[in-house]
């Protein structure tokens, strides 16, 4: 009789001893930092939308073929597109240039801003424009493929597109930067706290946007590419403030400070993450 009872109580403790152990963790919540790390890499993204325009050839001779702008329209293109799984979920881009299906007229480039319109709320929104401006009684104007200006006629600026034309078309919930590889007076248009939108510029006033065979491209998009090639999947985010301290380095540097980029942005808008960085 004892020997039963002892027995039993053996198989007692022993029964107690497997039940005790850890209960397995959560799917919910994984065990290991790696593993969060990866449900947190599977996280929707917002996504990007990005417009890119380049004009080298213009039927007016008021101003000169440029050679690099529809290199300097696809470059940024691509190099947008690499950060799609990265800092956004999908990409979408349109590229509309001399060598394009939709080319560089007035008509193409405001009807591309519907494409725009798609993004959601959450989303980021790039447009970047590389081609000749215009300042014209106190207006700021961008010169399209199939402009004609006539400095002397009333309606001389018709063909052309004025700024705030631009700025009206991005009037929808999204956070916004227009990217301008040429100068662009700040003066000229009024940016609202509210709306969520900076405008980076590729020189400050009475100065040119240089271009350089050697880049193959703008000074300012060449640092902006160069920027990008920095990129990785390290674990250093690169802000739009961050960009400009490159950019704007970059190309003092390179051009012996003679173009100097300019960052209208607030604060929110300056913290947007574009990229990744070494």
């Amino acid at each position: 009789m004892k020997k039963l009872s002892f027995l039993l109580i053996f198989a007692l403790i022993f029964a107690l001893s497997c039940t005790s152990t850890s209960a397995p963790a959560s799917e919910e919540e994984p065990a290991d930092t790696a593993a969060r790390a990866e449900v947190k890499e599977a996280e929707p993204k917002d996504d990007l939308w990005v417009l890119s325009v380049g004009i080298n050839e213009y039927k007016d001779n008021y101003f000169p073929n440029l050679l690099f702008a529809v290199n300097d329209a696809k470059t940024i293109s691509e190099a947008f597109k690499k950060q799609e799984g990265l800092v956004f979920g999908t990409v979408n881009t349109m590229l509309i240039t001399d060598s394009d299906e939709l080319t560089p007229t007035k008509e193409n480039i405001l009807a591309g801003l519907e494409f725009l319109q798609d993004a959601k709320p959450e989303d980021t929104v790039v447009l970047f424009f590389a081609l000749h401006r215009l300042i014209h009684q106190d207006g700021f104007y961008l010169m399209t493929s199939d402009s004609k200006y006539e400095s002397q006629e009333e309606d001389g600026t018709s063909t052309l597109i004025n700024f705030q034309e631009i700025i009206d078309g991005l009037d929808f919930p999204a956070k916004k930067i227009i990217i301008l590889d040429t100068h662009f007076p700040k003066d000229s248009v009024n940016i609202d706290e509210d709306s969520h939108l900076a405008i980076f510029s590729a020189c400050s006033e009475n100065e040119q946007a240089r271009e350089s065979s050697l880049f193959g491209g703008g000074f300012f998009t060449a640092s902006i590419l160069e920027a990008f090639k920095l990129a990785s999947t390290g674990s250093n985010e690169m802000t739009l403030s961050d960009l400009f301290d490159y950019v704007s380095g970059r190309v003092a540097e390179l051009t012996e400070n003679k173009q100097n980029p300019v960052l209208n942005a607030h604060g929110e808008m300056e913290e947007l993450v574009l990229g990744f960085r070494k």
